[in-house]
């Protein structure tokens, strides 16, 4: 986590179209993440806000309660409405001001 930018390239399922979020902040909280995909959740996902979880490491791995300089985190999205197919069957990011590593595990 660092005090630079990414965006996350969703594939929608409905469409097979590619939809790019705004700025995410490169040291973001759960509710950081919500604002950066919420929009794309609405109008893709036929529902409200998603929710999400996240998890902090400090640098050494050791969980901790908030983002820190040099440290991880590991975000859980689940979607605000339930529906029968999914609705993003990808998630890429693209760094756009960050040397940060940054890793998805799209569950």
């Amino acid at each position: 986590m660092d005090t630079g930018y990414f965006k996350l390239v969703l594939l929608s399922a409905d469409d097979g179209n590619y939809r790019t979020t705004g700025d995410c902040y490169g040291k973001a909280t759960a509710n950081n993440i919500v604002s950066c995909i919420g929009k794309y959740y609405r109008w893709t996902c036929g529902g409200g806000n998603p929710s999400v979880n996240g998890t902090y490491y400090d640098a050494d791995g050791l969980e901790i309660d908030s983002p820190v300089e040099g440290g991880s985190a590991e975000f859980y999205i689940t979607g605000a409405k339930l529906r029968s197919t999914k609705c993003m069957t990808s998630i890429t990011v693209v760094k756009t001001s960050t040397a940060a590593t940054i890793a998805i595990d799209n569950a």
